[in-house]
């Protein structure tokens, strides 16, 4: 591996933070909608935030052991 390309970890990160976008992107058209579907947002607004943990945790994992948050 090229030592400019991201690494696996990174890699992740970036899959997890496009698929929160898209989440996101999608739960705002459905509020465009007439009656907006107040269900599916809420639906999307829930993966979008599973997803941002899944790289809150990726990023804390990623931190020296001396440098996590205890608890």
């Amino acid at each position: 591996m090229a030592a400019d390309a991201p690494d696996v970890r990174t890699l992740e990160v970036r899959g997890w933070l496009l698929r929160a976008s898209e989440d996101l992107r999608a739960g705002r058209h459905d509020l465009t909608a007439v009656p907006p579907l107040l269900n599916d947002v809420a639906f999307h607004a829930q993966q979008c935030t599973e997803k941002a943990e899944r790289v809150l945790r990726a990023v804390i994992d990623s931190l020296p052991a001396n440098c996590r948050p205890q608890g």
